[in-house]
């Protein structure tokens, strides 16, 4: 059956549509383009999935990975082609890769950069215009309060292995955890000048010293934190210090015949199949990306300048217990306190 409209009601009808049509256009207008550069692993994506979500459909997306050939090329390409309002950079090549386009294009340069799942970020970006993002690294505090909470049996001293590179971090984490009577006993791989690696943002060794030396000096510090009394010893993030030959060669063996348990800075080190670590707390992948996207709106929506908001710390992290790791080292949970961890992982 077809319904005629009266006059009157006609016009209502068109006047619906003109306001209709106008709020559509005014929306397209604020819809603001992202180029997100980040290799496609599977934490990467969760933390792309959570700025998207967040953002909606007042952003659209392009993507390179910045592994790809040709990369820098690419990057002029889609930068002259599609002039995006910002960039989103995951991992230190993608940050490397910024800092090269910005030395050949200035407007480049002025675009907002939120950095983001990259180790170290805000070392990573120096030099870096207009940069601003989240740290990847979860507090110290927060991993060990958060262990306390777990455990029956008391602990105060941590022994952490660091480069030179992470002096600060490592500084900053002491202090932290002294106002929470823990104390941090650090062992630096390379502060007597060896070059043990390199400062290099990327974690990369400088070839200066060989794996071998490596295993020597983490060994040494092993036992000196043994002689220290170290109740428990805290691994980070370093590719340089935690990689497929330290592992095979240092950490799993000595771990394993060890009394002293390993706080790990990656689930898959706590999970089952590698049952290494006693505890892990990592970053919420997805979450890391919504606390971004806020940035993004503060920045683009808000006009608060990349410099006011800076580099934040990382607020919501996962965690994993590993129970059978736990039996093996004597190391008592509160079984009352289990339902804060993300992931048990059972003997």
């Amino acid at each position: 059956m077809i319904r005629l409209l009266s006059a009157s009601a006609a016009k209502k009808r068109w006047a619906l549509a003109i306001l209709v049509f106008a709020i559509g256009c005014r929306a397209s207008e604020k819809t603001a383009l992202l180029l997100a550069i980040m290799p496609p692993g599977e934490s990467f994506q969760q933390a792309w999935s959570g700025m998207k979500s967040d953002l909606g459909s007042n952003y659209q997306w392009k993507t390179l990975d910045p592994n790809v050939p040709n990369a820098e090329d690419s990057l002029a390409r889609l930068w002259s082609e599609s002039s995006p309002r910002a960039l989103v950079l995951m991992d230190s090549r993608a940050v490397v890769l910024a800092k090269r386009m910005q030395a050949r294009d200035t407007a480049f340069a002025a675009l907002p950069k939120f950095v983001l799942m990259t180790l170290k970020a805000e070392d990573a970006s120096k030099g870096l215009h207009n940069a601003l993002g989240v740290r990847f690294e979860v507090p110290a505090y927060a991993v060990f309060t958060q262990l306390r909470t777990l455990s029956s049996q008391d602990f105060t001293r941590i022994g952490v292995f660091y480069r030179r590179y992470f002096s600060a971090f490592v500084e900053d984490s002491r202090r932290l955890l002294g106002k929470e009577k823990f104390e941090l006993i650090g062992n630096c791989i390379d502060c007597d000048g060896s070059g043990a690696s390199s400062g290099a943002s990327s974690g990369a060794s400088n070839g200066a010293s060989s794996e071998d030396e490596i295993i020597k000096r983490l060994g040494k510090g092993m036992d000196a934190f043994k002689t220290a009394g170290v109740q428990v010893v805290w691994m980070l993030p370093d590719n340089a210090l935690v990689n497929a030959a330290t592992l095979r060669r240092f950490w799993v063996p000595r771990i394993r015949q060890g009394k002293v348990p390993l706080v790990v800075p990656l689930a898959n080190l706590a999970d089952k199949q590698s049952d290494l670590g006693l505890f892990s707390a990592y970053p919420d992948f997805f979450q890391l990306g919504v606390q971004a996207a806020q940035q993004v709106v503060q920045v683009l929506e808000t006009n608060v300048p990349a410099v006011t908001l800076g580099f934040e710390p990382l607020i919501s992290v996962q965690t994993t217990l590993n129970l059978g790791v736990a039996e093996r080292f004597q190391w008592e949970i509160r079984k009352e306190m289990l339902g804060r961890v993300s992931e048990l992982v059972k003997p």
